[in-house]
């Protein structure tokens, strides 16, 4: 079965040819204010061993950043689609269907755990805006926004480079404009405190009706807009490391975060990097194993318009599903080292993830494409599977609204008799042994 996107098969990997990461690491500008967190980006890295240089990347980077802002729309306005469809009660399986979260969203959720998961971290109403820094400057150059209602996305709005009066306005005790308070206020959480003074205003006069809501902005470099991750447990492990880069990693502040921060989410990140991602996982998505879906509608516009960057999309995403074996399941990413960080020397002594051996994702071994995958597969598969994965292991395949159930919708409670059926023959079996 073929879903139709434009990632041809055919890609012979063994010809892919890539830059060793100390190669790419050297290669990235030393004035660069992003380039220690560039290591807790994950595919930020990956991305750039596909480049010939840190130049090619430089010249295509307005086309990259673009394509990025792009899936962040379409994200936004598939997630209210599929919202409303659920509370409409007009959604086929809610329980089998995911869709993108707005908070973060690089994140999946399944569609009937996104209003009480939203309510629990969130709360009720609440807006959050997302707000990108240029990686040389500081200065902030993309900003967006979405607003939740009674846990549910309802409205998101994004300011363009042509709202440059919004982005000029002053801080009124500061008298800094927005767009360089990150360039004049170094210490991150007190920078993002003064961005929250200005766009709190901005928010309560774009949307009355949601003043009186909870609001927190989110700050983040644009380089990290480059690390989309194929597994939605890698998605949520690159999170914990951007946000605990200071705490945890030892670097001199976080790599991004909110301000101000939702309670459960401070004892949250109080977790080990495991334990955090199995918690987030089990809220959002009930710890399944989820193949991260890619915007078919972006793809064929960066074919049209921007086909050098759909050329290194589409030879990183080949090699993404077959390097090592294919992609980690929930064990291995929870079970991994991640870079390491020497806060003497303040320099990177590891750059990239380790795994530790295993089975793995591979399309191959499923007789599935990439088209298939990029639609998004969501498996039977949680942090204690370890065996080889199977083709029966598939839910569902695909995502929001064009979700295709591969299963009998009866088919949890055929499971739960079945489990219940192994432990009752087990007792017997113990039974049977103390009596002999």
């Amino acid at each position: 079965m073929n879903m139709g996107l434009p990632l041809p098969d055919e890609i012979d990997v063994s010809e892919i040819k890539l830059r060793s990461v100390s190669e790419v690491w050297k290669d990235i500008p030393d004035e660069l204010h992003s380039k220690k967190y560039i290591p807790l980006g994950g595919n930020a890295i990956e991305f750039l061993r596909f480049l010939d240089s840190w130049e090619q990347y430089e010249a295509l980077a307005n086309d990259i950043t673009t394509y990025a802002q792009e899936i962040i729309e379409v994200r936004f306005e598939e997630a209210i689609e599929v919202a409303k469809a659920y509370a409409d009660g007009k959604l086929e399986r809610p329980n089998e269907t995911i869709t993108y979260y707005g908070f973060p969203p690089v994140l999946t959720i399944r569609a009937d755990l996104q209003r009480l998961a939203t309510k629990m971290i969130y709360g009720p109403s609440t807006d959050i805006t997302f707000m990108g820094l240029d990686d040389y400057t500081r200065e902030v150059v993309h900003v967006m926004s979405i607003h939740y209602e009674e846990g549910l996305p309802a409205d998101w709005w994004y300011i363009t480079e042509d709202e440059q009066d919004i982005l000029n306005r002053r801080h009124m005790k500061l008298g800094y404009q927005l767009k360089e308070i990150p360039q004049r206020i170094h210490d991150w959480g007190e920078c993002a405190k003064r961005l929250r003074d200005i766009m709190l205003d901005y928010r309560n006069e774009r949307t009355p009706q949601w003043a009186h809501s909870a609001y927190s902005i989110a700050v983040f470099y644009t380089t990290f807009t480059e690390a989309y991750e194929l597994s939605n447990w890698e998605s949520i492990a690159r999170i914990y490391d951007g946000v605990t880069a200071k705490s945890v990693y030892g670097l001199e502040e976080p790599g991004m975060g909110y301000e101000p921060w939702p309670p459960i989410l401070n004892t949250m990140f109080g977790l080990t990097r495991g334990d955090f991602c199995e918690k987030i996982a089990g809220m959002i998505i009930n710890n399944l194993f989820y193949v991260n879906h890619i915007e078919k509608e972006i793809l064929d516009s960066l074919k049209k318009h921007s086909y050098e960057i759909w050329e290194v999309i589409n030879k990183r995403l080949a090699w993404g599903f077959v390097h090592n074996g294919g992609i980690p399941l929930p064990r291995q990413t929870i079970l991994s080292t991640p870079p390491k960080y020497d806060p003497v020397t303040k320099k990177w002594v590891k750059l990239i993830n380790e795994y530790p051996p295993g089975p793995r994702f591979n399309y191959q071994e499923l007789d599935l494409s990439i088209d298939e995958c990029l639609r998004g597969i969501l498996f039977d598969i949680d942090q204690n599977f370890d065996r080889e994965v199977r083709k029966e292991d598939i839910i569902s395949m695909g995502h929001g609204l064009e979700t295709k159930f591969m299963r009998p919708e009866d088919w949890r409670e055929k499971k739960k008799v079945k489990k219940v059926k192994k432990i009752k023959k087990r007792k017997i079996k113990r039974i049977k042994k103390a009596i002999t």
